[in-house]
């Protein structure tokens, strides 16, 4: 195989051909011709998204129509991934699994969506359960429009729901009463043991509240879910 990066137009010129004015012309035109093969690499542009600067992977988000795509908002290595998966998220655009890949990519992985009738909840609804928690309210509100721009046309978010689990330390202690009776009868003491009582008690108590505010939801939305009996 012969690399293209180090041939010289000298070494594939005929002999007939091969002389001093030639060779001067072949010196004369391998910068230029290597200059155009740096170049062919360029035009390789899909499988050369981790090497691309961040002003290209931008204008490739806009060519490809990604979803949900802030230029100013987001890292490079979440633009990247973006672009990457934007094709198969076109072509699954409505489905849990385009919804699901998004999701985990911009925001959390711990989590699940779960339809209406894995719940029992309303027909066409679905809710979102996550293990990780959102750390602000815009972040919030981004993914509520996530959702909305990914999800398909018929299914209505019902609810976010964030879920932690703790373990903590639970102490007890318990308390005790023996006593011993003697009677003296006669010559030899009768003894009597009473019987013991043990108390067990236990109190625990640990609350932790978590306000999460309200997105702002499109007006045509929340119209909708107010005539489906749903509140915003």
């Amino acid at each position: 195989m012969i690399d293209l990066s180090v041939l010289k137009l000298l070494d594939i010129l005929p002999i007939r051909i091969t002389d001093e004015e030639m060779e001067a012309l072949s010196y004369a035109l391998d910068p230029e011709l290597k200059e155009i093969t740096a170049a062919i690499n360029e035009a390789v542009i899909m499988t050369r998204i981790d090497e691309l600067p961040e002003n290209l992977v931008d204008l490739l988000a806009w060519q490809l129509h990604v979803d949900f795509y802030e230029p100013l908002g987001l890292d490079l290595d979440r633009k990247r991934a973006l672009v990457k998966n934007s094709l198969i998220w076109h072509r699954y655009k409505g489905t849990k699994y385009a919804l699901e890949s998004m999701i985990r990519i911009l925001f959390f992985d711990n989590f699940k969506i779960e339809e209406w009738f894995e719940y029992g909840g309303e027909p066409y609804f679905f809710r979102v359960t996550s293990q990780d928690l959102i750390s602000n309210r815009g972040q919030y509100k981004d993914l509520i429009r996530a959702i909305y721009e990914l999800k398909n046309t018929r299914s209505w978010l019902e609810r976010l729901r964030f879920e932690r689990e703790i373990e903590t330390t639970i102490y007890f202690g318990y308390a005790g009463r023996h006593k011993r009776k003697y009677t003296i009868d006669g010559i030899s003491p009768k003894i009597e043991i009473a019987p013991a009582n043990l108390y067990i008690g236990i109190v625990g108590k640990y609350v932790r509240r978590f306000t999460v505010p309200a997105a702002d939801i499109d007006p045509e939305i929340e119209a909708a879910l107010i005539a489906l009996g749903k509140e915003c």
